[in-house]
């Protein structure tokens, strides 16, 4: 299953113990939350939440629901192995968005992580430690009941709107040693010449948004000194929004002077030429 509905997520929450009180995965946020009732198959779940810290108790804690509709947009986010983060997929809109993220971390299918995040600050970029995400793992289960953090090597961009994660493949070669024709991720390779190429002729380079991650000489692509980090902050490609979405996957283009596109390049190795091209 590579994809899933809201009656997934609600079953899943359905399989929580209704008699037991949950942490929320945020330590600085002492309150608890108790699954009242599911309704099936998409909701909505009605559930209640109190602070004892602040004297609170389950008694007088009023029934809230989280409604099909928020159980939707994040089904409709999700795929596997890839982090999101509620406040972004969701516009920080539902005041329960954090109970939903907090019961679904209690399921066995979703672990919560600390990806690390691009942060550009005067054309550079670097890699920062990156906020709480939560991620589905359909082949990683853990226990019901027992929220379990997973580490990764993912990288998410902080660019508004175009959320896009890359998995970081690390390519060991020493400064100035040819790589290595054997690599099996074939490419890689030629995504990392085709930069060093761009450079050395003055362009500003985008690579794909999914391979920005891949480490070379220690260092992501997406922080290499040319590596354009958003789209949108190419004049040629400003006013044209479905251009600079349709592009954020195409493996490497070049730019020159804030005018010029003299390349568009996809790099194709086991698939076919038409379907890249495409």
């Amino acid at each position: 299953m590579n994809k899933l509905t809201a009656a997934n997520l609600v079953a899943f929450i359905n399989q929580l113990d209704k008699n037991l009180s949950y942490n929320y995965l945020n330590p600085r946020n002492k309150g608890l939350i108790q699954v009242v009732g599911v309704d099936l198959p998409e909701g909505p779940i009605r559930i209640k939440r109190w602070n004892p810290s602040k004297k609170q108790v389950s008694s007088k804690s009023k029934i809230e629901s989280i409604s099909s509709e928020l159980i939707w947009r994040i089904a409709n986010a999700l795929h596997p192995n890839q982090p999101i983060n509620f406040d972004r997929v969701l516009g920080a809109s539902y005041n329960t968005r954090s109970v939903l993220e907090t019961l679904l971390a209690y399921t066995p299918q979703f672990h919560f992580c600390f990806p690390g995040r691009i942060e550009s600050i005067r054309s550079k970029s670097s890699v920062k430690k990156g906020h709480k995400h939560l991620m589905w793992t359909p082949q990683n289960l853990h226990d019901l009941g027992i929220p379990k953090e997973i580490k990764t090597d993912i990288v998410i961009s902080e660019v508004q709107t175009l959320e896009a994660s890359y998995d970081a493949l690390i390519v060991n070669q020493d400064g100035g040693t040819p790589l290595d024709i054997k690599l099996d991720r074939r490419h890689a390779q030629i995504q990392i010449a085709l930069y060093f190429i761009g450079h050395q002729l003055k362009f500003r380079t985008w690579i794909a948004q999914n391979d920005k991650g891949i480490q070379y000489q220690n260092k992501r692509l997406g922080e290499f000194d040319g590596v354009i980090t958003s789209l949108r902050d190419e004049k040629l490609m400003s006013a044209y929004e479905d251009a600079t979405k349709a592009a954020l996957l195409i493996d490497c283009i070049w730019f020159k002077n804030g005018k010029l596109m003299p390349a568009v390049m996809e790099i194709e190795h086991s698939t076919g030429v038409t379907s890249g091209l495409s």
